[in-house]
């Protein structure tokens, strides 16, 4: 691959939301503030894998994750490969007790 061609390959800013299941990772990328893609299913390893693709490709790369069962082994390995990751709190989106309907992956606004 030649130079200019190389050039066009990199972003500025990479931002990844990830949801964090046992036995899958799902991420949804976010290009220079651009249109969420759509979302990508990875096992633990492949996502790893992913990562450090998209590290390639991009002068920065974000990730961030609602902290919960797993601890902060994924953040110190992201951390590890230059990601800056982010830790979410965990909240309870019907606080009142209204039955708060959500869509998967979507929480509601205030």
């Amino acid at each position: 691959m030649s130079q200019p061609e190389l050039c066009q390959l990199i972003h500025r800013r990479s931002n990844y939301d990830c949801f964090l299941h046992l036995d899958r990772y799902v991420a949804v990328r976010i290009i220079d503030g651009g249109t969420p893609q759509p979302p990508q299913r990875f096992e633990p390893p492949e996502f790893m894998l992913w990562v450090a693709k998209q590290i390639t490709l991009a002068d920065k790369v974000f990730t961030c994750y609602e902290a919960g069962p797993f601890g902060y082994s994924l953040h110190r390995k992201l951390e590890k490969m230059g990601v800056t990751n982010y830790l979410v709190r965990p909240r309870d989106w019907d606080e009142y007790g209204k039955k708060v309907k959500t869509v998967a992956g979507v929480s509601p606004k205030h």
